[in-house]
């Protein structure tokens, strides 16, 4: 079943383009969104106590803090309780099952009702050329009006990226206003590739500077920082037999922070991800894979980079960053990695 459905969302979700197509939304809603963090830029000196709070609600904007509350829920604490706690939710109703499903009931009934909106748009739409579709319309055409399929995938995609993407930028915004050196060298690379001009995906594609921060960034504080599976058949992983069935977990972020792989790999320096640098990086194609690898690789993959890098552009084109806690932020481990402390940032109009 899970291949089924992922062989028929899997072209139009990981293509570049398909991502690509919201350029200039998602340019509209990180705008938006440093008008109500920062209050358009009013005043010399704008602090913002904590950024993360913001970001949750770019991440995911208009349905923003009803959702966001639910996956606080069904991708916090709760289910980390539910998963490696005593299963007493086998034997009886648990406070922590209940919180779960309720949560989870109250994210589909949002998202059903606003992905149910917009099918009645698209069948007065009548679009029939796929370039001009959305991811959403697309799968409709493909899958069929009836099937449940478009509907499974947008709300996976809707809950999933809040917690995901949202910790990815809080990082990003910390790692930058805290080497004040490298966001200067992005901010150069903004104003000479794209200075007062519209963002284009001609011009996205030069900035490697951006991509080799962002990058970076992941490296170090990574939001998903293990992945599991499930063997499909019997092998032997470092010289232990493991049989087929077996739950397996690897630790993404251990090869990320090895200096085995990274040197000085506890320093934020993106130019070990540029070609011909001399700080260039030879580690294990495998060492650095924050949305994993695979036919189970993230699905929202180009989404989230095509996000982060346009929110860091616009952000960057309008203000220096400045972090302004009194210690370095770490990662706390919940289901997800997220910032263990609030990220003070000052934002200075450029």
């Amino acid at each position: 079943m899970w291949y089924e459905v992922r062989s028929k969302v899997q072209q139009d979700m990981l293509r570049p383009k398909s991502a690509l197509f919201y350029i200039d939304e998602i340019t509209g809603v990180s705008d938006d969104l440093l008008d109500l963090m920062v209050g358009g830029g009013t005043g010399d000196k704008k602090i913002v106590p904590d950024v993360s709070p913001f970001l949750y609600r770019w991440s995911l904007e208009a349905v923003c803090y009803e959702m966001i509350r639910c996956s606080m829920i069904s991708l916090g604490p709760v289910v980390l309780k539910l998963m490696f706690g005593l299963p007493l939710w086998k034997l009886y109703r648990t406070k922590n099952l209940d919180d779960f499903d309720m949560a989870s009931e109250r994210m589909h009934i949002i998202s059903s009702r606003y992905i149910s909106d917009a099918k009645k748009k698209f069948k007065t739409n009548n679009i029939t050329d796929p370039d001009k579709m959305s991811v959403l319309q697309k799968l409709i055409h493909k899958c069929g009006p009836d099937s449940k399929i478009p509907e499974v995938m947008a709300i996976d995609a809707l809950g999933a990226g809040i917690d995901t993407t949202g910790n990815t930028a809080a990082f990003l915004f910390y790692h930058l206003a805290s080497n004040p050196v490298q966001q200067e060298i992005l901010y150069k690379e903004i104003k000479d590739k794209l200075g007062d001009e519209k963002l284009t995906p001609a011009i996205l594609n030069q900035m490697k500077y951006l991509k080799a921060v962002q990058h970076e960034s992941q490296r170090l504080m990574p939001a998903v920082g293990a992945f599991s599976r499930i063997t499909q058949k019997e092998m032997v992983l470092s010289g232990y037999q493991i049989p087929t069935g077996t739950h397996v977990s690897f630790m993404s972020m251990g090869p990320m922070l090895s200096e085995k792989h990274f040197t000085n790999a506890d320093a934020f320096v993106p130019e070990r991800w540029l070609r011909d640098c001399p700080q260039k990086h030879n580690a294990h194609p495998f060492a650095f894979i924050p949305f994993s690898h695979g036919a189970r690789m993230c699905i929202g993959r180009r989404f989230a980079e095509l996000e982060i890098q346009i929110l860091a552009i616009q952000t960057l084109r309008k203000y220096q960053l400045v972090y302004k806690g009194e210690s370095p932020v770490e990662m706390l481990t919940e289901f997800l990695n997220k910032p263990d402390k609030a990220i003070p940032i000052r934002f200075i109009p450029r």
